[in-house]
């Protein structure tokens, strides 16, 4: 575990040099979106190629729900770092609390969670793999040591990130539901998980902290620590997928520390 630490802290501040010269917002942007698109084609490539076995659509959604657990506590940590930026601190605020289930019957985790229900896949809340905690540590270190601008490049990577990979997490709720003859209920709290994310949620959270990111001087941010936290964010999601894929021929290696010494 200390060498993950390790190899973790020194990752997290090592920028790739494309992402380093890319000089304007907008090849930024570009290189994020298109680097995005490629990983989740390549997924859906990867899904659609092999004959996947049931307990490996499973262990995706498994991974996914315990995400979405995480992911709400790391964004309102994030609104915390922007205290002192009104505008930044209300958007991402209001993304923390949309996901926690403020004002709402339950959380965006609680519903993901029993949404999965409905396929008879139990979520233990307090396993997850080392893989989701490469994934975590990442986003604690940014939020540790990086600025307010490496922050808002993470989150806002982390947005743009989100639809395609529900996209994907959709589809591999019905293939499990086709390969087990279950059924996913359209009024059910799975696909309402899905709808409230993938009809507007997603996008206008990432449409908030595009312009953060696309008015970076308006709002005291710098150009180049975007880029550095943007690029840890990226890497951290690709690894998160690349580490869930390799231990699928045998679940039982996510679980396991010798995999991540």
């Amino acid at each position: 575990m200390q060498f993950l630490i390790r190899y973790i802290l020194i990752s997290l501040f090592t920028v790739q040099a494309s992402w380093a010269t890319a000089t304007g917002v907008q090849e930024f942007d570009d290189k994020v979106h298109r680097e995005i698109t490629e990983l989740f084609q390549q997924i859906k490539i990867t899904m659609s190629s092999q004959n996947y076995a049931k307990e490996k659509f499973a262990q995706y959604l498994k991974e996914h729900v315990i995400f979405s657990r995480d992911n709400a506590p790391l964004i309102g940590r994030a609104a915390e770092r922007a205290i002192q930026v009104p505008e930044i601190y209300n958007e991402l605020m209001r993304n923390f609390k949309e996901e926690s289930g403020v004002g709402q019957p339950m959380s965006h985790y609680e519903m993901y969670k029993r949404g999965v229900l409905e396929l008879e896949i139990t979520v233990d809340s307090d396993v997850y793999s080392y893989a989701m905690e490469k994934l975590t540590q990442a986003f604690d270190k940014i939020l540790e040591f990086g600025s307010l601008s490496a922050i808002v490049g993470a989150f806002y990577v982390s947005e743009v990130v989100a639809i395609p990979e529900l996209e994907v997490m959709q589809d591999v709720v019905y293939s499990y539901a086709q390969n087990t003859n279950k059924t996913v209920s359209p009024s059910g709290l799975l696909q309402l998980y899905y709808d409230i994310h993938l009809n507007g949620a997603e996008q206008s959270h990432q449409d908030e902290l595009g312009k953060f990111v696309k008015e970076y001087e308006a709002y005291g941010l710098n150009l180049q620590e975007i880029k550095e936290g943007g690029e840890i964010a990226l890497k951290a999601m690709k690894d998160w997928w690349l580490d869930i894929q390799s231990c699928e021929e045998n679940l039982t290696k996510i679980h396991d520390p010798a995999i991540y010494p």
